[in-house]
């Protein structure tokens, strides 16, 4: 799952980072991420894994990819409990 999320950061254009170096821990606003490139990799993750994700997880304390891979697995959650 990590790798997957981490070839999603990597294809947003004109990154301040590099996706696969980067920590699951750290905030990648605080690596410069604008909020367009937030949405296209919120949308990327959507279409990647087939969950929503809310908007407000870039707003929280910290969009991390640990925090990308939590909301993941609750939104897998949450789609089976529709099933």
């Amino acid at each position: 799952m990590e790798r997957k999320i981490r070839d999603v950061i990597a294809t947003i254009e004109d990154l301040s980072f590099d996706a696969y170096l980067v920590s699951k821990t750290i905030d990648l606003n605080e690596l410069g991420l604008e909020s367009l490139q937030m949405i296209q990799i919120i949308v990327g993750i959507e279409e990647m894994f087939g969950v929503d994700i809310s908007v407000e997880l870039s707003l929280e304390d910290a969009f991390t990819i640990n925090s990308i891979m939590d909301e993941i697995i609750k939104g897998k959650g949450r789609k089976n409990e529709r099933d």
